[in-house]
């Protein structure tokens, strides 16, 4: 069931498809490559033609790229361009709404680099980074997984985005098209290694999908960024029941997907997630989502800063009649919420940069299974635990514990000195950073 759920998401997040609104994509005329036009026509490698003499039908790189240092923590919410009609004007729009709510980041899709280029002068005026998929310049002949990609079609590629964006100050990175399944991962591969060839300092990446395949294509493609995407408020579930229905999956909740797919993460590549503040489908429909409520919104934050998150993007900026989801401009309550949620954050992020997922330390109890994640500075100097209130309904108190005699735990964002066994008061579904203060000489 996941796979096949995996292929909808693709085709709204992964493949970078535009969604069918206002000023999607006018006749974009892509270049000729050495190999044939880069729209439906299918690349070299396919009906076993081989391509001019001396071209390269590698499917992976030949030597994997390193990954490249994440030194940004991005706030923000993920969007199509085609929404804002590749105008600058439009763009700025979204800029200064994002940014008065605390957001300082995009994750566009479906977006074309010809196209849109001239958009990113309100980002660099404004300081606003962008991180860009340009799907327009990836032809849909290259999704056949029996079609390999030869390095010189994928620097060509790359050069039509890279060429266009480099020069502009806030693009933070390119985000590379997938789709669920790992006979994509070779493609992935090819593609990463063009990217960082021609641009050795941003970093690429694409959205990884399931528990069984997420991995082998990192471990293949090596991307900079571990992105996931994790939406639990299923169209039939109860407020608060994250179980991921709407991913097919009835025997998984956020953390226990979180923890399986990224498993064997490394510890140093940056764990960024895309939350759900969408609606999809209706009840009783396969893979359909609610809306989450405030509360909703919450839990899900703290639940990825709990899991060790370097990045969160808020799915989805803008409306969608076709889709039938109200994006967060069109929705004040939850807007609002992620606002708060990313000031609340945004002072934090130094310290959680640091921090890498430990084994849980931290305990915590209450009346509705209370969570916590315990983070830790690779140094040692920080032991931190998350701990959120998984009740989406009613506020609770948590009495937080740990095994260390004496210990207290100091509320990051406040100040205060809790002693451990204190119960803490928490509102609906929300969360609170704590340091482990151990005693003198411990």
């Amino acid at each position: 069931m996941f796979r096949s759920f995996a292929t909808v998401l693709a085709a709204l997040v992964g493949l970078g498809v535009a969604w069918p609104c206002a000023a999607v994509e006018e006749n974009l005329q892509l270049p000729t490559s050495p190999f044939g036009v880069f729209n439906d026509r299918p690349l070299i490698g396919s009906g076993g033609t081989a391509g001019p003499a001396g071209s390269s039908a590698r499917i992976v790189a030949e030597v994997p790229a390193p990954f490249r240092p994440i030194m940004a923590f991005p706030l923000g919410v993920f969007e199509d361009v085609g929404m804002l009609g590749a105008k600058a004007e439009n763009f700025k729009v979204m800029i200064d709404i994002c940014q008065a709510r605390g957001l300082d980041s995009v994750w566009f899709n479906g977006g074309s680099a010809p196209r849109d280029a001239d958009m990113f002068a309100a980002s660099d005026a404004a300081g606003f980074d962008v991180y860009f998929l340009s799907a327009y310049q990836f032809p849909k002949g290259m999704f056949n997984y029996q079609l390999p990609v030869p390095m010189m079609d994928a620097k060509f590629m790359a050069k039509a985005v890279v060429g266009r964006l480099k020069d502009h100050p806030s693009l933070k990175g390119y985000v590379l098209p997938n789709s669920s399944g790992q006979g994509f991962k070779g493609h992935l591969a090819t593609l990463a290694r063009a990217f960082h060839d021609l641009d050795p300092i941003r970093p690429v990446f694409s959205v990884l999908y399931g528990v069984d395949d997420a991995g082998p294509v990192f471990e293949a493609a090596r991307p900079d960024v571990f992105a996931i995407n994790v939406y639990p408020c299923g169209g039939g579930n109860e407020v608060g029941d994250f179980t991921l229905t709407g991913f097919g999956r009835y025997d998984m909740d956020f953390v226990q997907y979180v923890r399986a797919v990224t498993k064997n993460k490394p510890a140093d590549v940056p764990l960024w997630f895309i939350l759900q503040a969408h609606k999809s489908g209706e009840p009783g429909q396969s893979y359909a989502l609610r809306e989450p409520t405030p509360a909703e919104v919450r839990l899900q934050n703290w639940l990825a800063v709990g899991e060790g998150a370097k990045g969160i993007f808020w799915f989805i900026y803008s409306s969608s009649s076709q889709y039938g989801w109200r994006g967060l401009r069109d929705n004040p309550p939850l807007f609002a919420e992620v606002g708060k949620l990313a000031k609340r954050v945004g002072p934090l992020r130094p310290l959680l940069m640091d921090l890498r997922k430990s084994a849980d330390f931290v305990k915590a109890e209450g009346e509705k299974a209370p969570y916590a994640g315990t983070l830790i500075s690779p140094s040692g100097k920080h032991t931190c635990a998350v701990v959120a209130n998984t009740d989406c309904k009613n506020p609770r108190k948590i009495t937080i514990s740990c095994p260390t005699p004496g210990a207290q735990f100091k509320d990051l964002e406040t100040g205060e000195m809790i002693p451990t066994g204190t119960a803490v008061p928490f509102l609906a579904g929300d969360g609170k950073i704590f340091e482990v203060i151990f005693p003198p000489g411990m």
